[in-house]
């Protein structure tokens, strides 16, 4: 188990951006992932994310991942 702040998005809009974290373990060497989402954050992509944002998914992630530690 790894404790990983992910963030996705797509180059031509058709997904929207997505911050999330919490923890994750790799289950085989053909990427398959399983986890626990803790904080997480969703924008449509339109060019007005602040980084406030991502801020706040990391700050929630941390305290909710340390009480559980």
């Amino acid at each position: 188990m790894a404790l990983r702040l992910e963030c996705l998005n797509s180059v031509d809009g058709s997904t929207g951006f997505r911050a999330l974290m919490g923890w994750f373990r790799f289950v085989c060497s053909n990427g398959l992932i399983i986890g626990v989402t803790r904080s997480d954050v969703r924008r449509r992509h339109v060019g007005d994310l602040a980084l406030d944002d991502v801020a706040a998914v990391l700050q929630s992630g941390l305290s909710e991942c340390e009480a559980e530690k």
